[in-house]
């Protein structure tokens, strides 16, 4: 860069420096200080149409701001309104030269002489662009130009006598230096030429031969090296193509470093094309090593350049890396956008393929197998028809995961074999440890522990070399030595794969967080359960608290590790009939293709485990289903109608038996994992059915749940009567309270129950110790639900996700209202809520001294006002009876609904979030949540629930009443002022109120309508 250096002072500041100078001293002289950009951008919304403005702009941002390609663009803007302003014409020109884009600036030159033709600077522009290309006779062609127009013209570019003599002598210098200029290009021009060669060779070579195309790059490097004066945009794309090749060959760390060196030649130098591919590259490389937040980081910077210069077509490698991104920290949602966004822009075959193989590989891990066999075979011919075997081979890959998801083992293996070949044909090994790990799960299905172990550790072996990460293979080693009941090795191989996949956490914060926690995961299970197999039910139970609601623990206690839990101080807070059960569901693929359960069972002096795999018995419930639906039409029940292929039920199965919300729908969607996910969400959607055919069903579904969770481990409750439950996985959508044993008895009948999210956040809870000074209620409810306006709604039409995602992160970061944000979401109506008003005033009866506010005090403004002054923090209980919303895509937008205006300006929007609650100052032993689907939200492995429950626990409860599904508002009014009668009359624990009053639903004590279990079964009790 320093020989380029000394030609632009010679030529930018020796050439034209002096006309600049008098340009810029016009402009100074119009005004004495000149306007601040914040002026100048007001002036622009006030005067759209005023080119004068995105001149001035333009001008700020090139002197001021040295940044060219803003000004660029304003200067563009200036000549969209005014075709023939010749000074947009003659700067745009030289931002062109300063950021090397000398063919552009030659244009745009000759473009300003063409509408003047007696003005001399565009023609010394031209001149001087053609000499930086290296067309000397073209430079030549518009000096004389140039020359024929200082001696006819008698003003020169500026009525300023002086200046125009200055003027003269620098045209006399310029003749001079012409054969310096020839000499320095004509020695230059081949060499340069030669680096565009060599680096066209090397894109030809890396189809099918990494190494030769590297060399090709060093040479092209090498002879850059070597010019007089080396071009920086071609020495940062030359940098950038080995960046590539390093990252394919597994040298991941020096490819960024690479990659970072890409970019300090191109940011200044280079075109824009080659600095949004530089961007996407080391994204890439970023992604590889396991940086997720920084690869995000270059993906969105490529893609803001991508969008700002209309080069949509040039993002899908982006768009493509983001999906991985998300992919790789589990948020399947977000993936699937960033996929599909890359497939709608793909239109060379290429990148079809590409597209395509992507979209179908997170089909696979969403269990959407035959589907995902679709996109993959037809990126799979794409990329055999270029002949690239390579690209074919990772497909084939790809193609055999999902035979294997569907079970069927043979054409699982045919491809496998296919994709063995092709990877050793292409002479790439880089992928062969992801196919040799996927070849060892096939023999683990199979139950062939010895075979997937030598597959395993022969992708082990090849990590160094190809660098990939070692931490999943050791995790998969772990699954296959469970198998081989070799449980000691099993957690040595455990404790290798954390200790790497820990190191991702370092500076990952958020949904990137916990997307690494959710990898982890699983690692931890694999640990959990060879400590489980091999008896030791206390080291299985810490090491599953270790990766167990971390983010929320270091909320809540300001660690960064989780604390090792010593199952004594857990044992010391039981009662003598309380018993603490910590389920845990295994049912990924890295220890076995059944999914099973483990939980541990600890009481006051003993810690012991059931293991069992989930039934088979499946097929029945989807037979009860297949016959309830055959007799709905009037027709004999078919083997294959609403069998247990998962698409075909989750498209057809229930629609008779009851309506499923778009949220079951989702539960639904993701029952592939195991059957008792599956069962969990028949289970579900059935409770809530008002259709009378689906009792029969439901009734069953309840007894096998009961089956699967709680009668292997009956005989550990001998002399229990109350169940503290961790749940796991979708049991945290499970109401144990109604499951139902064999001689039709529901769980609340036999057991209290209530949850904690884990060990240690249950320890926490019961260290803390509020005054018992405080006031004993305050209520909220009733509140005014004014639908939204026909202009709001026509103003925020239904969005995709990643728009309410964008719009939703760009409000919380500015602190606007989220109204907008719901109304794109579709939820303009709330219906009004009577019920709400005499459940408050039925608790007011029982507790005189109770605090309420209905109607318009049920106020987001006035609680949030509350909050401040410290008056929540002095009472005991909250109760909100309002609507409730849950929102699993993104669970900070699940809130209470306070009072909604359909007019309403200022920040507060009557939606009181999840971010919001988190930052509350509570000192309240309880909180009722008395509305709807308050204990849903977003399912993060590990850490639980993420929604209204775990931020309420945040803000400084010490227990919370809330539901799993939208409730009846008679009923909850019966439930509430029962429950608080128990509390303050007869002086019942809230966890104890709540079963009893469960049993009295269930016994029709309120009434035979109210027996039902959608009408009891919602509310839980999670905290101390």
């Amino acid at each position: 860069m320093p020989a380029y250096n000394v030609l632009r002072r010679m030529v930018i500041k020796r050439f034209l420096t002096p006309v600049l100078v008098l340009f810029i001293s016009f402009a100074a002289a119009s005004q004495d200080q000149p306007p601040s950009l914040s002026q100048i951008n007001q002036m622009i919304r006030a005067n759209p149409n005023d080119p004068s403005w995105f001149f001035e702009r333009a001008q700020y941002y090139q002197w001021a701001e040295q940044n060219c390609r803003q000004a660029i663009v304003d200067y563009q803007n200036v000549i969209q309104l005014i075709p023939d302003h010749l000074d947009s014409f003659i700067y745009m020109s030289i931002c062109q030269l300063e950021l090397q884009q000398f063919s552009q600036a030659e244009k745009t030159a000759i473009k300003g002489h063409e509408l003047f033709k007696f003005k001399e600077l565009p023609m010394q522009l031209a001149g001087l662009a053609a000499i930086l290309q290296g067309d000397v006779k073209r430079a030549k062609k518009h000096f004389r130009k140039l020359f024929a127009l200082s001696t006819k013209n008698d003003g020169g570019p500026v009525d300023d006598l002086k200046a125009y003599q200055k003027f003269n002598i620098h045209v006399k210098e310029m003749k001079a230096l012409i054969p310096w200029y020839e000499s320095l290009v004509s020695s230059d021009f081949s060499r340069r030429q030669k680096t565009q060669n060599l680096y066209d060779k090397s894109l030809v070579q890396e189809k099918n031969n990494d190494d030769g195309a590297l060399n090709t790059i060093e040479r092209a490097l090498d002879n850059e090296k070597s010019l007089k004066v080396p071009r920086d945009g071609i020495m940062g794309m030359v940098l950038s193509k080995k960046g590539s090749l390093l990252l394919k060959k597994g040298q991941t760390d020096s490819a960024i470093l690479i990659h970072a060196k890409a970019l300090l030649h191109l940011e200044e130098f280079g075109d824009i094309p080659a600095l949004l591919a530089a961007y996407t590259n080391y994204g890439h490389a970023h992604n590889q090593g396991q940086f997720h937040q920084k690869a995000i980081d270059n993906y969105e910077k490529a893609i803001a350049i991508g969008n700002k210069y209309n080069l949509q077509k040039d993002l899908v490698a982006a768009y493509n890396g983001l999906g991985s991104v998300w992919a790789n920290i589990n948020n399947l949602t977000k993936a699937k956008s960033f996929y599909e966004q890359a497939l709608s822009l793909s239109t060379a075959s290429t990148d079809l393929a590409v597209s395509q193989n992507n979209l179908g590989t997170l089909l696979v891990t969403n269990g959407q197998f035959n589907d995902a066999i679709e996109h993959l075979k037809l990126a799979a011919t794409h990329h055999l028809n270029a002949a690239n075997r390579y690209a074919a081979a990772q497909v084939e890959n790809n193609i055999a995961m999902a035979y294997l998801g569907l079970k069927e083992f043979d054409h699982a293996a045919k491809y496998f074999a296919k994709a063995k070949v092709n990877f050793s044909q292409s002479g790439i090994t880089k992928d062969l440890t992801i196919l040799l790990r996927n070849i060892g799960k096939l023999y683990l299905f199979q139950n062939k522990y010895d075979q997937a172990i030598s597959a395993f550790l022969e992708a082990l072996d090849m990590t160094d070399k190809t660098g990939t990460d070692a931490g999943p293979i050791y995790s998969s080693l772990g699954g296959a030595e469970i198998g081989r009941k070799n449980y000691h090795k099993a957690a040595q191989y455990a404790i290798k794969a954390i200790s790497s996949v820990e190191k991702q956490l370092e500076g990952a914060t958020g949904v990137i967080k916990r997307g690494v926690l959710s990898r982890l995961n699983e690692t931890y299970k694999v640990l959990s359960l060879a400590h489980f197999k091999n008896g030791d039910y206390a080291k299985s139970f810490a090491a599953n608290e270790l990766n167990r609601s971390r983010v929320l623990l270091q909320k809540l206690t300001t660690k960064q590790a989780p604390p090792v839990i010593a199952i004594e101080s857990i044992q010391n807070i039981l009662g003598p009939k309380e018993v603490l059960i910590d389920f845990q569901m295994q049912s990924n693929t890295t220890v076995s293709a059944s999914a099973f359960y483990f939980p541990t069972v600890i009481t006051k002096h003993k810690v012991q485990g059931a293991f069992f795999v989930d039934s088979q018995n499946i097929q029945s419930v989807a037979n009860h289903i297949r016959n309830l639906n055959a007799q709905a039409a009037g027709k004999k029940a078919k083997n294959d109608d609403f069998g247990f292929d998962t698409a075909n039920f989750q498209s057809k199965g229930l629609k008779k038996l009851a309506v499923i919300s778009r949220f079951e729908k989702a539960l639904l969607g993701k029952a592939v994992q195991g059957d008792a996910e599956l069962i969990i969400s028949i289970y579900r959607t059935l409770i809530k059915s008002k259709n009378k055919g689906s009792s029969d069903t439901l009734k069953h579904a309840g007894q096998l749940l009961y089956e699967m969770l709680i009668k292997p481990i009956e005989p550990l409750l001998a002399g229990k009567d109350e169940l503290i439950i961790i749940p796991d996985g979708l049991l945290a959508y499970v109401p144990f309270d109604a499951l139902i044993d064999r001689s039709g008895k529901y769980l609340v009948e036999k057991y209290k129950i209530r949850y904690v999210p884990s060990a240690a956040i249950w320890q926490v809870l019961n260290q803390r110790n509020y005054a018992d000074t405080r006031k004993p209620f305050i209520g909220f409810g009733g509140p005014i639900y004014e639908n939204a306006s026909a202009d709001d709604v026509r103003q925020n039409p239904v969005s995709s996700i990643e728009d309410i995602t964008e719009e939703y992160q760009r409000r919380e970061k500015k602190s606007l209202s989220m109204r907008p944000v719901y109304l794109q979401m579709g939820i303009s109506k709330w219906n009004q809520l009577p019920g709400t008003k005499a459940e408050l005033l039925g608790i007011k009866k029982i507790l005189p001294q109770a605090d309420i506010y209905l109607h318009a005090k049920a106020d987001e403004a006035l609680f949030k006002k509350m909050d401040k002054s410290g008056q929540l923090a002095n009472y005991k209980i909250l109760h909100f009876a309002t609507h409730g919303f849950a929102y699993d895509v993104i669970p900070e937008l699940s809130a209470l609904i306070l009072n909604q205006y359909k007019n309403a300006t200022g920040k507060e929007d009557g939606y009181l979030r999840v971010s919001e609650v988190e930052k509350l100052n509570l000192k309240a032993d309880f909180v009722a949540l008395s509305a709807c689907q308050t204990g849903m939200g977003k399912i993060y492995k590990g850490e639980g629930v993420v929604g209204l429950t775990q931020a309420f626990l945040l803000a400084g409860a010490n227990s919370a009443a809330v539901s799993l599904w939208s409730v009846s508002d008679q009923g909850t009014a019966i439930f509430m002022s029962e429950t608080y009668k128990k509390v303050f009359t007869e002086n019942k624990s809230f966890a104890l109120a709540m079963h009893e009053v469960k049993q009295n639903f269930v016994h029709g004590f309120y009434g035979e309508q109210y027996t039902h279990p959608k009408i009891w079964a919602p509310f839980i009790y999670y905290g101390r």
